[in-house]
This record gives C-alpha cells, sequence and structure tokens, in this order.
C-alpha cells in the first residue's frame, strides 16, 4: 500500500518552499537567509524535517506543520522528543542522508548549498522516495531500503542516467511540483 496522496503532496511542497526559501511570511520578511543558515548546520536542517514530520505524525495540518518548522527556524529551540512511526522515522532517515550527503551511492555533482532559493531541485529526490515507499496495514514501511535505494539513483540522474537500472517510471517520477 503506497502512502496518502496528500501526504506526498504535503512532503513536496514542504521541500519547495524549505529550500525556495519562502517556508514562512515571516522568515521572508525577516530571516532573508535562513536557507543558508540551515544548509550551513545540517544538524538544524535535519530538525527542520523532523519537526514537520512530528507535527504530521501528531495529526496536524499542513499549515501548522509548516509554522512550527518556522518557530524553530526563528527561535532556534527544540520540539519535545517523541516516538515517531515507522514512516515518519523513514522519512527522516532519507532527510539525512540527503541533508549529510552520504548516500550509498555517491552523486558527484550534488551540492547541497546550490539549493538555496533553489526548491524545485530539491523534490525530486524527496518523490521518487514518497512515491516508492510502501507501508503496510499496521503501517510499518516494507520497502524502506528500495525507497531510499531509488530517491539516491534519481539524484545520480544529475551524473548520468545511464547509471540507473532498472530506468524510472513514471509513478516514480510523478512530482506535484514542477
Amino acid at each position: 500500500m503506497n502512502i496518502t496522496q496528500e501526504h506526498k503532496e504535503e512532503i513536496q511542497w514542504f521541500i519547495y518552499f524549505l529550500f525556495k526559501g519562502t517556508l514562512n511570511s515571516e522568515l521572508i520578511s525577516n530571516h532573508r537567509n535562513y536557507v543558508q543558515n540551515l544548509i550551513d548546520d545540517p544538524r538544524k536542517l535535519i530538525k527542520c524535517f523532523e519537526i514537520f514530520a512530528l507535527n504530521k505524525m501528531q495529526g496536524n495540518d499542513y499549515q501548522y506543520s509548516k509554522q512550527r518548522v518556522a518557530q524553530y527556524i526563528i527561535k532556534n529551540n527544540c520540539e519535545q522528543e517523541i516516538e515517531l512511526s515507522s514512516f515518519w522515522k523513514e522519512f527522516i532517515k532519507v532527510s539525512e542522508v540527503f541533508c549529510n550527503a552520504t548516500f550509498e551511492l555517491n552523486v558527484r555533482s550534488f551540492k547541497l548549498e546550490e539549493l538555496d532559493g533553489c526548491g524545485t531541485d530539491a523534490v525530486p529526490y524527496f518523490a521518487v522516495w514518497t512515491n516508492t515507499i510502501e507501508i503496510d496495514e499496521l503501517g510499518l514501511c516494507i520497502n524502506a531500503n528500495e525507497a531510499l535505494k531509488r530517491a539516491n539513483e534519481r539524484l545520480l540522474l544529475w551524473d548520468d542516467d545511464s547509471l540507473i537500472t532498472p530506468p524510472f517510471t513514471e509513478k516514480e517520477l510523478e512530482q506535484e511540483i514542477y
């Protein structure tokens, strides 16, 4: 079973606006360089993903979840720690790999710092992940390693598309952000 269309869309929109630098109007007005600051410290960037995941797992809507991330960026204070569900744990894992560039398959041309203001460049990695990840009836991720591998391979397209086997399907590459 795939994740809901709503989760796919919200994750992709979050990634887009986070890296584009337009996550929140207060951040745009008063913290214009917040993306570069997050990129300079991947631990803070990962914390943004964790806060978003925590709020979504708790059933908070997209706008509220984005607002909580913005509050963290503005005030730099952490949310309380709680146990995340299997799906959101895997979301954090794929986010950490992305933020730290610790891909199983090295992507030579990937530079996190180049994503400052380029939200559309960050989305394809997460889109392939959201389109590949599957959960069972208990909410457990059943193909987390495969989804992470395919997301990694999507970034390899920046280097050389002949390296990808099997080729991507239309479903894998589908994204809400273009």
